[in-house]
């Protein structure tokens, strides 16, 4: 698993939460098909699969007679690992951890997760506490909503299958984060005799299109088409935390964004061709030059050189 992939669940389940709050708020069931199971699956629980989990798994300790988890995450011995309660998009977690004791109680599972699929909170039961509180047992708690994408990723490692399946669950480190002050690591320079070319030499042609572009830190995304070169930029820029809620709405001129909260220009009108890019819609309606031009003046307005952005051109 990519941390990358990771990052790119947490956006999809942030923005169904967004567009799809009433909904997933009123059906238990929606919140899991939505939220929950693609993070499952990107951390390496396959639901699909019950050699890893298993859904309300009967429990028969007398503690927890006749009490079925939603889900069970299993070693290879198929025994539980792990138990997750899940409740519904924005019901309150701490009313529900007397349930998710029961669970774990005589059965010597060693971690229970309790979520709403914005909210998790994930436990150690084997974790030693003198004169201390449940609450002393979590090792996790996170909001997918509310908490930036990088350190949401990293935090939520703690669920990743051999993480869990190891019994010795290790938080990730904070120093893989990159800082919003952070400047990105230079690359150096593409060698020559293969096609590589700077983003402040290139001259868009109609007929030439790049077929990949690369970037500071070594990213590197496909182009198929022009708009991907403005679309590709401003995922990278998201992404190293250099394009934010605070410096968007970013013009191209008087009467035209580039980017923008929502598909609008300054005059009001909608945009032509809109592309949701993160939480940002981007106008891509022009030709390729305009499009290679935006995307300079994205990077520029976030002071990056353009010299040390390349596209490798077909042969």
């Amino acid at each position: 698993m990519l941390l990358g992939d990771l990052i790119d669940v947490l956006e999809k389940i942030k923005k169904h939460i967004r567009v799809h709050h009433e909904f997933l708020a009123s059906n238990e069931a929606g919140t899991r098909m939505a939220l929950i199971d693609p993070l499952l699956r990107v951390l390496g629980w396959d639901t699909s699969d019950p050699a890893l989990v298993q859904p309300e798994i009967h429990l028969a300790t007398p503690a927890a007679k006749n009490q079925f988890p939603d889900y069970a995450l299993l070693i290879p011995s198929s025994k539980p690992v792990a138990i997750i309660e899940a409740k519904k998009l924005g019901v309150a977690l701490d009313e529900h951890l007397d349930q998710m004791l029961l669970y774990t109680l005589k059965d010597s599972i060693p971690y229970a997760v309790l979520t709403n699929g914005d909210r998790w909170l994930l436990y150690d039961m084997n974790k030693q506490i003198d004169n201390g509180t449940f609450e002393d047992k979590q090792i996790l708690s996170v909001s997918i909503r509310e908490d930036e994408a990088y350190h949401c990723a990293l935090q939520l490692l703690l669920l990743w299958r051999p993480n869990l399946q190891s019994r010795q669950a290790v938080a990730a480190k904070e120093p893989f984060v990159m800082k919003h002050e952070s400047k990105c690591p230079i690359i150096v320079k593409p060698p020559s005799g293969i096609n590589w070319i700077s983003l402040s030499d290139f001259q868009a042609e109609k007929d030439r299109r790049p077929t990949s572009m690369k970037f500071l830190d070594g990213t590197e995304k496909s182009i198929q088409y022009w708009y991907q070169i403005l679309t590709n930029t401003v995922d990278w820029l998201v992404m190293q935390k250099l394009l934010t809620s605070a410096t968007v709405p970013i013009s191209s001129g008087s009467k035209r964004f580039i980017i923008h909260h929502e598909p609008k220009h300054p005059d009001g009108n909608s945009f032509r061709t809109p592309r949701e890019v993160r939480e940002f819609w981007v106008e891509t309606h022009a030709d390729s030059r305009a499009i290679t031009q935006n995307a300079k003046t994205l990077l520029k307005h976030c002071k990056q050189d353009l010299s040390q952005v390349y596209f490798q051109m077909s042969q």
